[in-house]
């Protein structure tokens, strides 16, 4: 059977002296409990792979133990006698260096026994083990932890509204039945009688298919069906150039591109052609050297180039201004 603590002054419960029996409760909680083929270890062959001896008094000399022993004032000798077996006390455990090293749930790297060991100079290293704030974290199922109260135990779950039980891990029965639901759907109801509401929503990187909400009717069931979550094609914002990404189809779809992009990604630049010129109807050039073009004058006189224009007849007496003829091109 794995053992849930361990305790090597538990034989200090036995004792008659109240003193000697509160040091019976010290040692380390573990959590899924702890499995070994020793009772103690001599040296590090003794553990498995990736296990440490270690020993909490290593670094103390026997006569340090004996002072802080007297301290106590144990009258019984056989109380005395297991105080200093600890001297020898080795147990297997896990070194880390740091939290990430420690994987199991409920456990943490921490230096075991420091508050204890740590008085009379005993060794200060870091292992794997079970505290319980980590135990508290880890076992509070759907609910948070809460190591506040002073009155027993030390920590406690507070639960999430529609759960119960030491760990938060027991369903509050309701007029409707609680979603069994799996990731990447997600479920957060404001409760389980008559016109709660249940909204639905999925991880990042996917999209809701069906019901967002469901409401829990008179009759103990709820209205609509379970949705489901479905890959999201517009995860990662697939759209360029201003386009806004619609997924209704399965697929992205870019809408709104800005102007001069095109594409179902927004993502083509739009190809106007290539510009082109079409020939007259009369198969003639109309198009005039630049030279030409300065020749040619508002009224439809065509002067050479650098002449200049004859200046105007003098006003006859009746106010009228003799036009010069209009020369046309054959």
């Amino acid at each position: 059977m794995p053992r849930q603590q361990l305790s090597p002054l538990e034989a200090l419960a036995d004792s008659t002296d109240p003193t000697a029996q509160t040091f019976a409760e010290l040692g380390l909680p573990l959590p899924g409990g702890y499995c070994s083929t020793v009772p103690t270890c001599a040296d590090d062959t003794d553990c498995g792979p990736g296990g440490t001896c270690f020993f909490p008094l290593e670094m103390v000399s026997e006569e340090t133990l004996e002072m802080g022993v007297a301290v106590l004032g144990l009258a019984n000798q056989a109380d005395r006698d297991i105080f200093m077996s600890f001297l020898t006390y080795g147990q297997c455990l896990q070194a880390c260096d740091a939290p990430e090293d420690c994987t199991r749930s409920g456990y943490r790297c921490v230096a075991p026994l420091s508050e204890f060991v740590g008085i009379i100079g005993g060794d200060i290293e870091t292992f794997c083990v079970g505290t319980p704030e980590a135990i508290c974290e880890d076992s509070c199922v759907n609910g948070t932890c809460n190591s506040e109260h002073d009155d027993a135990p030390p920590w406690t779950c507070e639960c999430e509204e529609g759960y119960t039980g030491v760990n938060c891990d027991e369903q509050i029965p309701g007029l409707c039945p609680f979603f069994d639901v799996t990731a990447p759907l997600q479920v957060s109801a404001t409760g389980y009688d008559q016109g709660e509401i249940a909204t639905f929503s999925c991880a990042q990187g996917f999209g809701l298919v069906g019901d967002m909400t469901r409401t829990c009717q008179a009759d103990g069931t709820w209205t609509g069906a379970l949705p489901s979550c479905a890959a999201d094609p517009c995860a990662g914002s697939p759209c360029m150039n201003g386009g806004t990404c619609d997924g209704t189809t399965g697929s992205a779809v870019c809408t709104g591109c800005d102007a001069g992009w095109s594409g179902t990604l927004c993502d083509v630049p739009v190809d106007c052609g290539a510009l082109s010129a079409t020939a007259p109807a009369d198969g003639h050039d109309h198009h005039h050297h630049p030279e030409q073009r300065r020749d040619l004058q508002l009224h439809g006189e065509l002067r050479p180039h650098g002449v200049e224009r004859p200046a105007p007849a003098r006003a006859a007496a009746t106010g009228v201004v003799p036009l010069p003829p209009v020369r046309r091109r054959p």
